[in-house]
């Protein structure tokens, strides 16, 4: 499955680094590096930067950090001369608008007896940190065959988004609990 990315929108995704043996390699730095992305098949200049996560609690595991700055398909590869020569390649799907584009693709799943909508807040969340505008929830419901509406639903979930401070746009999807 390709990751959807939001345009001119920071993005974090991660790797990990193990030597010859299959031990967590640890004390790399951005220069150890050799960072590439294309985008719609053309090279791109944008800035790749690769940071270890926490070599006492996760050793290994690197964070590479981009901002897409086009609408497409990408391919971003991060490789190290001693560890992975031939790098790991990621490919992405940048889009303009993530929000709208996540409730278009739950609109799809709607059929039968199954039924799902997505919610945009109308006014400011803070227990949540929920931005007027941006994700709110999503409700999943289920009815009963002889049902001819969805006026009593036989069940629903509702799956919040919680936001690490407000105004930021990558939410992230929890449960059910406000």
């Amino acid at each position: 499955m390709i990751a959807r990315i939001k345009k001119d929108s920071v993005f974090t995704d991660y790797i990990e680094v193990f030597d010859s043996v299959g031990a967590r390699v640890t004390g790399l730095v951005n220069g150890n590096f050799t960072k590439t992305a294309v985008v719609n098949g053309t090279p791109s200049s944008i800035t790749i930067t690769v940071a270890e996560v926490n070599a006492g609690t996760r050793p290994g595991v690197y964070m590479v950090v981009f901002t897409p700055d086009t609408v497409g398909s990408w391919s971003i590869n991060v490789a190290n001369a001693t560890y992975n020569s031939q790098g790991w390649t990621e490919n992405y799907s940048c889009i303009e608008n993530l929000e709208d584009d996540i409730a278009g693709m739950v609109k799809e799943l709607r059929e039968g007896n199954i039924r799902v909508e997505v919610f945009k807040a109308s006014i400011q969340i803070p227990a949540r940190n929920v931005d007027v505008g941006r994700l709110d929830r999503i409700e999943v419901k289920t009815k009963a065959d002889s049902a001819g509406d969805w006026t009593i639903p036989t069940s629903t979930k509702t799956l919040y988004f919680w936001y690490e401070t407000m105004g930021d746009e990558n939410p992230t999807l929890k449960g059910e609990s406000a």
